[in-house]
């Protein structure tokens, strides 16, 4: 529910409100310990998504928003970095065709902004709902 109304009111607002952030954190935290993570798969999975977005918000601004470091930060401790990775792949794929989509139907411009909490809070949803199910199938691809 909480990554539902993330994902209502960033499309609407484009803020994560860091009171959600929170609630995600008190679940993650939670979620750690129902899903037997050890403490350092969470702490790498905190930290693999988060810093990189940080990093390109430095070298391009407004590249993304505080709410989505966040959101992705916090949901780290739940998912350990290989959902983390999963979760912000099926997130790029998702906000990438969408602003595919706006782009070649002029209905955005290049420099134009998304809402990109919605499309990470679906990764999230999938990476825990599907996660090793999907990296199992993506891993049997390769062999």
């Amino acid at each position: 529910m909480i990554l539902l109304a993330i994902t209502m009111i960033d499309f609407d607002t484009m803020i994560i409100p860091d009171g959600l952030n929170i609630a995600m954190l008190l679940v993650s935290i939670v979620l750690m310990y129902v899903r037997h993570m050890s403490l350092l798969e969470s702490i790498i999975g905190m930290f693999c998504i988060s810093v990189p977005m940080i990093l390109l918000n430095v070298l391009i601004a407004e590249s993304f928003g505080g709410g989505d470091i966040k959101l992705m930060f916090v949901s780290g401790i739940a998912l350990g970095w290989k959902y983390s990775l999963l979760a912000a792949f099926i997130g790029i794929l998702l906000a990438g065709s969408y602003s595919i989509f706006l782009l070649v139907s002029k209905k955005i411009n290049k420099k134009g902004h998304i809402a990109f909490g919605p499309y990470l809070s679906i990764g999230i949803f999938i990476a825990l709902s599907y996660g090793s199910e999907i990296i199992s199938w993506y891993l049997n691809l390769m062999m």
